[in-house]
């Protein structure tokens, strides 16, 4: 055997051992790391209200119940994140419950965008699957995301819209972070194929 071959064998051993130990790594953090619990505090109500707005201030609408976490009897989150692993993770899922945007769903979705960071959006859904609001819980540094301006064009874009590709959002922000805008595609994807679920649409 040339030594050529023999050092291309043991570079692919060393490669299999690595991508082993890196699921097994993976699986362990899975496994053991406490998982996401949503909470309506005041702090969540403040987000709430930036994507839905109700009537009552922030301490009324958090004790007089004008909005609701959407629990499993409504669908089931981890065979949906299961199913969607590759793309993305939804932390939860809220429901206005009172005022003049009751009825409307909110999604916290988590994906993965520039220099492998991740992203937490919260995404406001009309009755007809559109958005209504968009804010950014976590950027971790993201360029579209604080990027002010760049943050702002894809506010306004995306409202109305069910999604948006990456080619859309390139327009409408002008960003060109490739890590960035494929993180924002994937939570609105995520997201929206959710809401379908949720509303019926997908039947």
């Amino acid at each position: 055997m040339s030594r050529t071959v023999k050092n291309a064998l043991i570079s692919a051993a060393v490669l299999v051992v690595i991508a082993v130990v890196s699921v097994t790594c993976l699986m362990l953090a899975n496994a053991f790391l406490p998982k996401y619990t949503p909470t309506l505090d005041i702090k969540k109500i403040g987000q709430l209200r930036q994507v839905a707005p109700v009537e009552a201030d922030d301490s009324t609408a958090l004790s007089d119940g004008y909005y609701s976490i959407v629990g499993s009897d409504a669908f089931d989150l981890e065979k949906f994140n299961t199913d969607n692993r590759t793309v993305g993770e939804v932390l939860a899922v809220y429901k206005v419950e009172k005022g003049e945007n009751a009825g409307m769903y909110i999604t916290e979705t988590k994906t993965v965008g520039y220099g492998s960071q991740n992203t937490v959006l919260l995404t406001a859904y009309n009755a007809d699957a559109t958005v209504a609001g968009l804010i950014k819980l976590r950027d971790d540094g993201d360029y579209l995301l604080t990027d002010s301006a760049q943050y702002e064009a894809l506010r306004n874009a995306v409202i109305g819209k069910k999604a948006m590709t990456t080619d859309e959002i390139k327009i409408a922000t002008g960003a060109t972070a490739n890590g960035s805008i494929s993180g924002i595609e994937k939570n609105l994807r995520l997201s929206g194929d959710l809401i379908v679920l949720l509303l019926g649409e997908g039947e």
